[in-house]
């Protein structure tokens, strides 16, 4: 399991009590309008609170599990940027292999800030309802909609919005796992590309697979193992024309330069055996690497 998996799955752990409270708090349905109040009168409405009806113990424990949420927001503030950055290199690894964005930074930015505003509001609706029922069992405005059922309503709003926060986070946590259980190895390992000195100055740049730029060759990079410190000594080793015959015995054209990387990640075609003893493998365009010294 990656750091970044780690990261996020202790982040659900964390509203995991939250996310329990909430579902059980709504599906009993104690704070439905129609389970506290009663309406009466013809031409104008009147509403009464059945106080017996209302759990003054789960409306506090909400707002003391709402509080734990500040807690929450603080621990990850605290770990935020680290977070993000191991999961912005799952989510490019995952556009390369799946063509599929996991939107990371609008999850870890908008919509969770937005939870904890909304777990903070939540907490001050709980508070005023309990405020309003301790002013008694009658309730009226002009409007006819009382300030009780405005609460109601709102507190079920709020807690419903949350959940979905908590989902969305369930949801991204299982599509990375399924994708490292196919995708990753538990261990990295070492690769070489030879290339041009305009493809290797782009791939140190963007720290990723990019492909040549004078040749079409699709959405897979080829690649070749590197099964032993003496093989990177001796290619390393060569100057650029015995660079040039070597892997242009294979068909590469102009590599003039070579970049030995470690990944985790599978390669998603091979081992294809070569003639000048190489095995190449072949990796989605987009790939991340970490560039070996």
């Amino acid at each position: 399991m990656s750091e970044a998996s780690k990261g996020i799955i202790k982040i659900h752990n964390d509203f995991e009590e939250l996310r329990e409270f909430l579902r059980d708090f709504l599906r009993r349905g104690e704070l439905l309008e129609k389970n506290i109040l009663v309406k009466s009168g013809f031409i104008l409405r009147k509403y009464s609170l059945k106080v017996n009806k209302v759990n003054m113990d789960s409306l506090n424990n909400l707002i003391d599990i709402l509080k734990k949420v500040i807690a929450i927001e603080n621990d990850i503030n605290y770990n935020l940027d680290q977070i993000l950055e191991d999961l912005k290199e799952i989510e490019r690894a995952y556009n390369a292999y799946l063509k599929e964005k996991l939107h990371i930074s609008k999850i870890f930015t908008q919509d969770m800030n937005n939870c904890f505003y909304l777990s903070r509001l939540m907490s001050n609706q709980a508070f005023a309802l309990i405020n309003e029922i301790k002013k008694g069992a009658k309730v009226q405005d002009k409007a006819g909609v009382p300030r009780v059922r405005t609460l109601l309503n709102s507190l079920e709003k709020t807690g419903n919005q949350i959940l979905k926060f908590i989902d969305l986070l369930e949801q991204m946590i299982k599509k990375i796992a399924t994708f490292e259980t196919v995708s990753f190895f538990d261990n990295e390992r070492l690769y070489g590309r030879a290339m041009s000195k305009e493809e290797y100055s782009a791939t140190r740049s963007k720290k990723e697979l990019v492909g040549s730029p004078k040749r079409a060759e699709g959405d897979l990079i080829g690649v070749f193992e590197c099964t032993s410190s003496k093989q990177v000594e001796r290619i390393n080793s060569m100057s650029e024309d015995e660079r040039k015959n070597f892997f242009g015995s294979i068909g590469v054209v102009g590599a003039v330069k070579i970049v030995f990387f470690k990944t985790k990640l599978k390669p998603v075609t091979g081992p294809n055996p070569q003639s000048n003893g190489l095995i190449e493998r072949k990796f989605p365009k987009g790939t991340p690497i970490i560039i070996a010294a």
